[in-house]
C-alpha cells in the first residue's frame, strides 16, 4: 500500500490505536510495523490519546523507536472518568510533560481533535473572534465606524494576520515586554517568544501597521531598553511604554520591585536617543514623542506618575457583558442580563449603558509613592484588556 501511494504522489502514514501496543510474539504490534516496513513508503502517525490509554510506553520512548519517522502527531485529551475523547485541557493528559521533541520525531504536521465528550469547545474561540470581525467590518465599509483595532499577545498572528487585513483591520497593538526567550516564558508563564515573533513578521508582511506595547519592569526588562527601541526602529514599529499597574494577585512586594517610573525611563532613553515631543493623539492615554535617529513614534502611558483620568473617555466591556467604567475601579454594569431580558427591544440595554456612563468615576487610586501599593485590583489586566 505504501509503495503504491508513494508512487501516486501522495504520502502514507500508519495511525496507531490501542491494540498496537499489545505484545505479539514478545514485541508490540507497532514495533513489528516499524521493523517490517520500508520507512520511505510507510511514515508513522502517533495518536497520543491511544498511547496514553494503552499505558504500555510513554510518547518520548515511542518516538525513539523510529526517530525521524513520526511525521504526524494526533493530539486529543482523555476524560478522567470515562477515558473517552474529550477537549484539550479537560482531560487527564498533561501534554506539557508528555510531548516529545518534534525534531527527533521528524514532525511535519499535527492536528488537534476536539471530539467525543464535549465540555466547552475551546477551538470556537478563534472562530468566534474572526466571526466578530466579519460582522463588525461592514461598519468600516459603510463609514459609520472610523477605525477598528486589535490588541493581541501575538501568539495566533501567524494564522490570522491575513484574515484580519481582509476584514478591514489596518492597525494592531502587540503586547511584548521582552526579546529574551527565557524572560518571556517567565513573564507570560507559558509563552514561546519564537511563535510571537513569527506572528509579528506575518502581520508585517500582510501590511498591518504595528505598534508594540511594552510594560516597563524594573530589574526585569530594564537592561533591554535601548536594544528594544533599536529593534522596533529597525522593524518600523512604533512603541508605547506602560507603567506597571497593581492588577491581579502578584504580591505587593513583586509589584513594588518591578515599578519603573516612565519619567526615569525617559531620562535613560535620552542618554542615547534624541526625543522630540509631538502633539499626536490616537484616542488613548499615551503622550507621544518622536525619536530623531529612527523616525519612530514612542508613547508613554503613565497611570501612576501622571495619570490621565481627567481626559479618559474609555469604558471596557468584557466578553461576558460586564461594562467596567474604569480600569482601576471594581464597579461594573451587567449588560448581558439586559440583553437577554428582551432580545427584540434594546431600550433597557441602552438605559443601562447610559446609567453606567453617568457613574464613571473621577479616576483610579493606583499609588506606589509610600512604598506600599494603594488601589490594587483583584482582577487581572486580561479580564478587560488595557
Amino acid at each position: 500500500m505504501g509503495e503504491k501511494i508513494e508512487k501516486s504522489g501522495l504520502n502514507f502514514a500508519y495511525h496507531n490505536f490501542g491494540y498496537d501496543f499489545n505484545l505479539y510474539d514478545r514485541k508490540m504490534g507497532l514495533e513489528w510495523i516499524i521493523e517490517e516496513t520500508n520507512p520511505d513508503w510507510v511514515k508513522l502517525q502517533v495518536d497520543f490519546y491511544w498511547v496514553m490509554r494503552a499505558n504500555k510506553i510513554m510518547p518520548k520512548a515511542l518516538i525513539n523507536l523510529a526517530q525521524g519517522r513520526f511525521k504526524l502527531w494526533h493530539i486529543k485529551d482523555m476524560d478522567k472518568i470515562t477515558k473517552d475523547y474529550t477537549e484539550l485541557g479537560y482531560g487527564s493528559i498533561d501534554y506539557s510533560k508528555v510531548l516529545p521533541n518534534p525534531s527527533i520525531s521528524g514532525l511535519e504536521y499535527y492536528y488537534l481533535e476536539q471530539g467525543g465528550n464535549y465540555k466547552i469547545n475551546s477551538m470556537d474561540s478563534a472562530k468566534k473572534s474572526i466571526s466578530f470581525f466579519k460582522n463588525i467590518s461592514r461598519h468600516l465599509k459603510k463609514g459609520s465606524l472610523e477605525e477598528l483595532t486589535l490588541t493581541t499577545n501575538g501568539s495566533q498572528l501567524k494564522k490570522f494576520a491575513k484574515p484580519l487585513v481582509d476584514l478591514g483591520i489596518k492597525r494592531i497593538n502587540i503586547s511584548l515586554d521582552t526579546l529574551n526567550p527565557e524572560k518571556f516564558k517567565k513573564i507570560t508563564r507559558w509563552g514561546r517568544l519564537e511563535q510571537v515573533l513569527e506572528g509579528i513578521q506575518e502581520a508585517k508582511k500582510s501590511g498591518l501597521s504595528i505598534k508594540i506595547n511594552k510594560v516597563a519592569l524594573k530589574k526585569t526588562n530594564q537592561d533591554e531598553l535601548n536594544d528594544f527601541v533599536k529593534w522596533c526602529g529597525d522593524e518600523g514599529f512604533d512603541l508605547t511604554f506602560i507603567e506597571v499597574m497593581p492588577m491581579g494577585d502578584f504580591g505587593a512586594d513583586d509589584r513594588l520591585d518591578q515599578y519603573w517610573s516612565l519619567q526615569d525611563l525617559r531620562k535613560d532613553l535620552e542618554k542615547i536617543w534624541t526625543l522630540n515631543d509631538i502633539s499626536l493623539t490616537t484616542g488613548g492615554p499615551a503622550r507621544y514623542c518622536e525619536i530623531l535617529e529612527t523616525g519612530q513614534k514612542v508613547g508613554f502611558i503613565t497611570p501612576l506618575t501622571h495619570n490621565f483620568c481627567e481626559s479618559c473617555n474609555r469604558v471596557r466591556m468584557t466578553c461576558t457583558g460586564q461594562l467596567f467604567m474604569c480600569l482601576g475601579q471594581e464597579e461594573d454594569a451587567d449588560l448581558r442580563s439586559a440583553l437577554r431580558e428582551n432580545i427584540n427591544d434594546d431600550t433597557l440595554l441602552r438605559k443601562r449603558i447610559m446609567q453606567a456612563i453617568d457613574r464613571k468615576p473621577k479616576g483610579h487610586d493606583f499609588d506606589y509613592s509610600r512604598q506600599k501599593i494603594s488601589g490594587q485590583m483583584s482582577r487581572y489586566m486580561s479580564h478587560t484588556g488595557g
